[in-house]
């Protein structure tokens, strides 16, 4: 949820400012994710087992949601119930306020327009795109904007070109780092298009600032791109895979792969960060931080995902633990590649490994087999998280699957 309000760090209760001060806690004027307080104490409430009031606070430095929580005591129930509840309403109150950890100072993070100007170079250019950058994307994301900044850089280094004004770096320089790009750093198609969809990016940021009027880039055209990875798993593969890790007493890698497969989750940064909170009655959340799109997507939950999701008790775990975590939920988040490795050991049993078959191709798999039940375009198109129709046809195009399907069979014989 998001909340923005003014700076009031004179609101914070006297009681609450000694924890406030030990954690580096401050009052943002941004608007910044947050999660709400709760207690979590043991099933028995027992006074001998320590309980919490845990809460979801931003860390500006890490630029995502980390996990606080206090010691509550009491030598009664009762008195550590009223203690929680008294905190729990002290902290939701500064999270309402704006409250941030580790904030970062207003120097390192300010852009000043004022400093953009018609002769500005095509490194400072580049510098500047990356500090705007900064503010609104995932860290993922920036590094890899930094990461074709530093790409282009060495381009212009070695062409002695990092003193060129941005107006002046002409179409011919953009065909000239094209070819660059593909004879001499031997990258492939799909990095030339996003190194041009970088730049072009860049171009058009000051395009929009009218400090330019040309994107050199824009004539430069995408080069072709083979497809075909993910493939979608058939269902004698999918019966061998159920049968492997039955055999195996695997169950919480089939479940993972069901999970994928019934929910169109992304395998590494939707279905491995998914939490226990996030799974609703009738919905599943994606939280804006972890979704592709940057904005909270909501699942409907399948008949058959909803009765696996009972069988395993999943919503009876502590709301903070992670559905993934070691064989069952739990407080700890797997390695990215955990759950790569892991399948893929079922993968080269089934002699598919290196044939383009790996966890990615469940959420393909799941995709194709709704329509194709359906032929409901739009139901795809929500279930995807997909802001435009057109997205959806062209997902299900590069799957093989058309959303017309059926009609060729009248064609009329000659």
């Amino acid at each position: 949820m998001f909340k923005k309000t003014k700076v009031v760090a004179k609101g914070v209760a006297t009681w609450l400012k000694p924890y406030v001060a030990a954690n580096h806690i401050h009052i943002s004027k941004m608007a910044h994710p947050f999660k709400k307080a709760y207690l979590q104490r043991p099933l028995d409430k027992s006074l001998d087992k320590k309980w919490f009031v845990c809460f979801y606070i931003f860390d500006e430095i890490k630029k995502k949601l980390v996990r606080k929580r206090l010691v509550i005591s009491g030598k009664t129930l009762q008195e550590r119930e009223q203690k929680a509840d008294k905190f729990i309403s002290g902290i939701n109150e500064l999270l309402e306020s704006g409250a941030v950890i580790n904030p970062k100072k207003a120097a390192e993070s300010t852009v000043k327009p004022l400093e953009i100007k018609a002769n500005i170079s095509i490194i400072s250019a580049i510098e500047h795109f990356l500090k705007r950058k900064e503010i609104t994307l995932k860290p993922r994301s920036h590094e890899t904007y930094r990461s074709n900044a530093n790409t282009f850089i060495e381009f212009l280094k070695e062409y002695n070109l990092e003193a060129i004004q941005l107006k002046n770096f002409t179409n011919e320089y953009a065909h000239g780092f094209s070819d660059w790009l593909v004879m001499e750093k031997k990258l492939s198609n799909k990095s030339h298009n996003k190194m041009k969809g970088f730049c072009s990016a860049l171009f058009n940021e000051f395009i929009n600032r009218e400090v330019i009027t040309n994107n050199p880039f824009k004539r430069i055209q995408k080069l072709r791109v083979k497809q075909g990875k993910h493939r979608v798993f058939s269902p004698a593969q999918i019966s061998e895979f159920r049968q492997l890790c039955e055999e195996a007493k695997d169950d919480a890698m089939w479940f993972f792969v069901c999970f994928i497969y019934y929910t169109f989750s992304r395998p590494h940064q939707e279905a491995r960060m998914m939490r226990i909170e996030d799974i609703g009655a009738k919905t599943i959340r994606v939280s804006e931080l972890n979704a592709k799109s940057s904005r909270v997507r909501h699942i409907q939950i399948p008949p058959p995902l909803e009765a696996m999701i009972e069988e395993r008790g999943i919503r009876n775990y502590p709301p903070h633990f992670y559905v993934f975590s070691y064989g069952k939920p739990g407080n700890t988040l797997v390695g990215e590649a955990y759950w790569y490795e892991r399948h893929k050991r079922y993968i080269k049993q089934m002699g598919l490994y290196k044939e383009g078959y790996d966890l990615y191709g469940w959420k393909h798999t799941g995709v194709t087999a709704l329509y194709r039940a359906t032929k409901d375009l739009k139901l795809v198109q929500e279930q995807c998280g997909h802001t435009d129709i057109k997205q959806t046809v062209e997902y299900l195009r590069d799957l093989g699957v058309f959303y017309y399907e059926g009609q060729i069979e009248k064609f009329p014989p000659i």
